[in-house]
């Protein structure tokens, strides 16, 4: 499931939830049940929606913690979701 983790969809849907997403108290911001923030030097981001964490590093790199391929895919879609309504 990670070669369908697209570093630039993943950029945009942080994006999103930065632009419209609202700040929680550990500096992250979250939209739609999904969750944006960014490492302390701005090189990883970490999306979550509780269940899948995806973290996009230097070089576009990425790191996946999820409890099944099937969380996995949820989470994908629930990113294209997103991108659907902010196009």
């Amino acid at each position: 499931m990670l070669e369908k983790m697209d570093p630039y969809t993943l950029l945009q849907a942080y994006q999103v939830i930065i632009d419209q997403g609202t700040a929680t108290t550990d500096g992250a911001r979250t939209f739609q049940g999904l969750t944006a923030q960014a490492g302390y030097d701005g090189y990883n981001v970490t999306l979550s929606d509780g269940t899948v964490t995806v973290v996009l590093m230097f070089h576009q790199k990425c790191a996946v913690e999820s409890p099944s391929g099937r969380a996995t895919a949820q989470f994908l879609k629930r990113i294209e979701r997103l991108l659907e309504g902010h196009a």
